[in-house]
């Protein structure tokens, strides 16, 4: 059941910035939900048909794509911002979306972004890990970032025993995937960090 309020009943919000974003990032979803009809969670897919991503569109735009992840399991699993001329298929209302919808137990924790370049920012200053690919590879790459400028980063790649590898700085324009705040990034973080 839908409720609305005047806008003329409200006399005066007290609102930080943050929260305000996410009400005005929550009633732009709405909007474009509503006159699209799709469904909130959507399935991304890149190259392999049978493997996807799901989340909840934060953004989008003719570049890219920032969804709210979840896992198979309908756990929060991080934010993905990814290039749209890597995604080869997108899938909202089917009948597995329907299902997850309900077992999603929403995560309060709520991270603001815009574009790669603010995800890089967070991830740098707060000392987080990211999962990355970057040019023409379908690999993906656990990271720390070493060092962050308008146009490049310097990371080192996390090995499977834990170790850092050697230093690699690549242009921030050739990153098409971006992965933060993940579950397994959170455990590599309690461990390595």
């Amino acid at each position: 059941e839908e409720k609305s309020i005047s806008i003329d009943l409200l006399f005066h919000v007290e609102i930080d910035t943050k929260r305000l974003i996410t009400f005005e990032r929550y009633f732009a979803n709405q909007l474009n939900i509503n006159n699209s009809n799709s469904k909130k969670l959507i399935e991304v897919y890149e190259n392999c048909l049978d493997k996807f991503d799901v989340g909840e569109i934060q953004v989008s735009n003719p570049e890219f794509l920032l969804i709210k992840s979840y896992n198979s399991y309908g756990e929060y699993d991080g934010y993905i911002y990814q290039e749209k001329k890597t995604i080869t298929k997108m899938k909202s209302n089917s009948n597995y979306l329907k299902f997850l919808e309900k077992v999603i137990l929403e995560n309060d924790k709520e991270l603001i972004f815009d574009n790669k370049e603010s995800i890089l920012e967070l991830a740098f200053n707060d000392k987080r890990l990211l999962s990355i690919s970057y040019g023409k590879s379908e690999c993906y790459y656990d990271i720390k970032i070493v060092s962050l400028n308008k146009s490049s980063i310097s990371f080192q790649i996390i090995m499977q025993t834990g170790q850092l590898g050697k230093e690699k700085i690549i242009n921030i324009n050739k990153i098409t995937y971006l992965k933060i705040d993940s579950i397994e990034l959170r455990a590599l973080e309690r461990v390595l960090l």
